[in-house]
């Protein structure tokens, strides 16, 4: 009774996450991709051991939340696909670090590289007028301590670091997981996208997030939006929770 419970749940949860998509502009043929996504776990369950581990190892350290290492077993087999083991160096940047649980495990998981951090470590829309805010940095701090030199921090918005950025095609991968607002999210994307190289990976988080009441001012409408516009210039990898895709050449600027 419980297994089908469970199974009826999550058929409910991809039907809202397919309207969610159709609503906010998603083409069908990106809705398909979802769809066929899920048969993606078969190829990604062999990861399944490694997520245990990490997240035993988060156990021992200073995070609050665990929204990260149910994602585990996709970002390694897109790291897999990619060839990521292979890199003499990889340049990585995370739009959105909050408490470090995804920049610790790419700056253990990928051996040669050197990741730039970017957050106001303020937190997101639930979390303002909370005491916990205060405490998101230092929690950053303690749990990213071991790995001093992989990585450097940015402290303030995504808006001030893309003015640092003199040029283009900079990053092997980036991680956009900042602002939930609508036009943070497709600058962020844009953005991003700039400064990915020909052949680099991007994954944004929170495509089927739900906490604005209205469908068009989540993410997912303007991670839509973003496809759109740069259509033609990146290949799809997955599309569930999080969307991974390669950048396949560069638009002109």
């Amino acid at each position: 009774m419980t297994n089908l419970i469970e199974m009826v749940e999550d058929e409910m949860s991809t039907l809202k996450n397919c309207v969610l998509m159709l609503k906010t502009g998603a083409p069908l043929g990106l809705v398909s991709q979802y769809l066929l996504g899920k048969l993606r776990k078969l190829r990604s369950s062999k990861y399944l051991p490694a997520r245990d581990i990490y997240k035993a190892q988060t156990l021992e350290k200073d995070f609050s939340q665990d929204w990260f290492t149910s994602n585990i077993p996709n970002w390694l087999l897109t790291f897999e696909e990619y060839q990521f083991a292979d890199k003499d160096q990889i340049e990585a940047l995370e739009i959105g670090s909050f408490e470090g649980c995804s920049s610790a495990f790419i700056a253990q998981q990928l051996e040669t590289v050197h990741l730039t951090c970017v957050d106001t470590w303020e937190g997101s829309d639930e979390h303002q007028g909370t005491e916990y805010a205060d405490t998101i940095e230092q929690k950053f701090d303690n749990n990213m301590r071991e790995f001093s030199g992989k990585f450097v921090k940015f402290k303030g918005t995504s808006f001030s670091f893309f003015q640092t950025c003199k040029t283009n095609n900079i990053y092997d991968f980036i991680y956009l997981d900042g602002s939930h607002r609508v036009d943070d999210v497709i600058v962020d994307a844009v953005k991003s996208f700039e400064l990915l190289k020909v052949g680099g990976v991007m994954i944004l988080d929170d495509y089927h997030w739900k906490y604005y009441p209205k469908a068009s001012d989540n993410p997912c409408s303007a991670i839509n939006a973003f496809l759109q516009i740069k259509k033609g210039y990146y290949r799809i990898i997955y599309v569930g929770y999080q969307l991974h895709l390669v950048k396949t050449k560069n638009p002109p600027y």
